[in-house]
């Protein structure tokens, strides 16, 4: 009886989303090669008074949360706390992509960075997206777990992600929490 309760503890408390900001994300997340485990989550409030969004990262089971970098199985869920337009995305990620990867790298990826672009869509206070590298595929943007499509060249899959986690990401304090786990 007391193993069986124990299990059940267990069970209740991996499948118990967990909070961040009062924004709930999974402990789980089910990718096309594996099933990735929650490992580091994080808020970003701009000017100390908005809201912006809530984040989390996903790595395979016993990845430490400071390996996202470099994982080749991973995400990152966005849940964005304010209303921000399709445009908006497009020049953020754009900006940031010249940013934190080589010239001759942003030149080569420049078709798949517009394709990737065209994928963003409005979008609205709760809303997510949901970025996955699969691993030798390259990379897929959802919207609310619904697939707005998948960018098929691992060489840019790798180079948006420093967009977030790259030397001059969208915000450096975001990043650090991120990836120091829990």
């Amino acid at each position: 009886m007391k193993i069986a309760l124990t299990s059940l503890v267990i069970m209740l408390t991996a499948s118990t989303p967990l909070t961040v900001e009062g924004v709930p994300f999974e402990q789980t997340l089910q990718t096309p090669n594996v099933a990735l485990k929650i490992a580091g989550a994080s808020s970003f409030t701009y000017a100390l008074i908005f809201d912006v969004l809530s984040g989390a990262i996903y790595l395979p089971p016993g990845t430490p949360s400071s390996a996202f970098p470099k994982a080749h199985d991973k995400a990152l869920v966005l849940s964005y706390k304010r209303d921000f337009s399709a445009e908006e995305f497009r020049e953020v990620t754009s900006n940031l992509f010249r940013k934190n990867n080589p010239a001759a790298d942003v030149k080569s990826l420049e078709a798949s960075l517009q394709a990737f672009n065209e994928l963003y869509q409005d979008v609205n206070e709760g809303d997510r997206y949901q970025l996955t590298l699969i691993k030798g595929t390259g990379i897929e943007l959802r919207k609310n777990s619904q697939p707005l499509g998948v960018i098929q060249d691992p060489r840019f899959a790798r180079a948006v992600f420093n967009v977030w986690f790259g030397e001059n990401p969208f915000d450096e304090s975001f990043r650090d929490n991120l990836l120091k786990g829990f």
